[in-house]
């Protein structure tokens, strides 16, 4: 238990909340957090190569500071991570390249899988533009599985959306925070798996109708669905745009060349509509109008900012966006139904390979 604590003499020992808090004779205050391994601690969890310890429940901190705020200088200290303190053991050689996977995923109380973290797999974070410049200082979403005890600390938050890589955003892509209530967390290695419940609880400082919370998560969840799904949309749109300039510079027919043309300027036309590809750092949308995709994300922002029931300009305005998603989604099947289709037909007829090898 010396940890980090300097050799000082200890005046006095408390249990608070579940942490344990030392008075030291001229060091301040120290605060182990979360006992929760302590308690459960017995010889057959110490004898077994696998374990998962139960969560304790969490605090849904309404600001997601861990309730308490302060600068970040001079002689403070570290708050514990906020969300869920998951602890579990692994034996010797899990962290290596051939190991087998060590998969945590947590759930809802029916069962649903909200997210899912694996210690060979990195998570795909959305793109940020200080991951970017700087990637060495950001790590991999990635599960410790060091020999014994280890941790992963769930923020209460589904994963990123699925952005394309190269997107800028004003805002964050992040999940939206799920509400109070009651969650597992299961973890699987090869043939065994163990699973636990903990809850997560509302913020004591505010006193807000669990049904408002419940209503802003669903909303949240429907806007951050959307936003993947317009991604999804300039991922076909790249990925068709490629293939036609690849066959319109190994097809020498006018006809060919003329329809590709104008099928990559209709997709540029529809891509212009779900994202601003003008964007190169996030304070550019001061000098270029956003687009919908970052629409969508400021609104899941302004919903999840929302103290109680969603307001009903947030509802109608979601509802604006996703029809206007809907319509983008139909134009884009149309001309991948006609234009595309030519295409691929003006191929056949002409009897191009689909593999080129005069260049290999």
């Amino acid at each position: 238990f010396q940890l980090d604590l300097p050799i000082t003499p200890v005046n006095d020992l408390a249990i608070k909340r579940g942490d344990l808090v030392v008075a030291t004779q001229g060091r301040s205050f120290w605060i182990l957090d979360d006992l929760s391994p302590l308690r459960q601690m017995t010889s057959d969890v110490v004898a077994a190569d696998l374990h998962l310890f139960a969560p304790r429940d969490v605090i849904r901190w309404a600001d997601g500071s861990g309730g308490r705020r302060g600068p970040n200088r001079g002689p403070v200290g570290k708050n514990p991570p906020f969300g869920a303190m998951i602890h579990y053991l692994v034996p010797a050689g899990m962290d290596a390249e051939d190991a087998d996977e060590v998969r945590l995923e947590i759930l809802a109380a029916d069962g649903e899988v909200l997210r899912s973290m694996s210690s060979t797999t990195p998570e795909r974070q959305a793109p940020n533009i200080w991951r970017k410049l700087l990637p060495e200082l950001f790590d991999p979403l990635k599960l410790d599985a060091r020999e014994g005890a280890n941790r992963w600390v769930w923020n209460l938050r589904l994963p990123d959306a699925e952005i394309a890589d190269d997107a800028v955003l004003w805002g964050s892509a992040a999940g939206p925070m799920v509400p109070p209530g009651s969650y597992q967390v299961r973890m699987t290695v090869g043939d065994w798996s163990e699973t636990r419940t903990f809850d997560v609880v509302a913020d004591p400082r505010q006193d807000l109708d669990p049904a408002a919370l419940d209503a802003r998560f669903e909303l949240a969840r429907a806007i951050w669905s959307e936003v993947s799904r317009s991604h999804a949309l300039v991922g076909r749109i790249g990925s068709v745009r490629g293939q036609i300039a690849e066959w319109t510079g190994r097809f020498d027919d006018d006809g060919f060349k003329a329809l590709a043309g104008e099928t990559t300027e209709a997709i540029d036309a529809i891509e212009a509509r779900l994202r601003q590809a003008r964007l190169e750092s996030s304070q550019d949308v001061l000098n270029f109008p956003s687009k919908l995709d970052n629409q969508l994300v400021f609104l899941e922002e302004v919903v999840e900012s929302t103290p109680g029931f969603p307001a009903v300009s947030s509802i109608e305005r979601f509802e604006q966006l996703r029809s206007e998603l809907d319509e983008i989604g139909g134009e884009l099947d149309g001309i991948l139904t006609t234009n595309v289709v030519q295409l691929e037909a003006m191929l056949e007829e002409a009897g191009v390979p689909r593999i080129g090898v005069e260049n290999l």
